[in-house]
């Protein structure tokens, strides 16, 4: 069996490296790696065979997509709102359903207004705007996805980097 140069990774976040036999190596390599390297997580490392020195996890293409997509989604879900006066609101599908389905039965049953977010509205009002919300949603989602498989279709690094996936969005809808 070839021995191997284990890393682990102690409580406060650094390294420690030590052979399969159990022997610390801190004072033959980790001193020289530590001065040479900042070591920020042990995931982009592996166990290396003995007498190698550690090398860190080049960025592949994947990793650029990746962080790129995790932007694009942080990014998506905090523009999704629409303001009520000054007041950025958002509501998920299903509460959307939930409330075009209850304002729906409601004015079935006559009712002229309702109340919402401390507004009183006549339902028509009430459904049109559930409406243009709906249809903000749709193109928002649509937008994300486009730009999604846009950074997808990326075959370089650099043009991941570059890729501005805030353009595009609909405007926010102000009540």
């Amino acid at each position: 069996m070839d021995n191997h140069i284990i890393i682990e990774t102690l409580e406060n976040g650094l390294l420690r490296l030590r052979a399969e036999d159990g022997y610390n190596l801190y004072n033959e390599v980790a001193q020289r790696f530590y001065s040479e390297a900042v070591v920020k997580s042990a995931e982009n490392y592996r166990a290396i065979p003995k007498g190698i020195d550690p090398q860190p996890h080049e960025r592949t293409i994947d990793d650029a997509k990746k962080e790129k997509l995790a932007a694009l989604h942080a990014f998506a879900e905090n523009d999704k709102k629409f303001y009520i006066g000054n007041k950025p609101m958002w509501v998920g599908p299903n509460e959307r359903a939930n409330l075009k389905n209850a304002v729906e039965a409601l004015a079935a049953q006559g009712v002229e207004t309702v109340q919402y977010e401390g507004m009183t509205l006549p339902v028509v009002t009430a459904l049109q705007m559930i409406s243009a919300v709906e249809a903000y949603a749709a193109i928002h989602t649509m937008t994300e996805a486009r730009h999604k498989a846009n950074i997808e279709a990326k075959r370089a690094i650099s043009t991941v980097d570059a890729y501005d996936f805030t353009a595009g969005y609909p405007e926010k809808l102000v009540f």
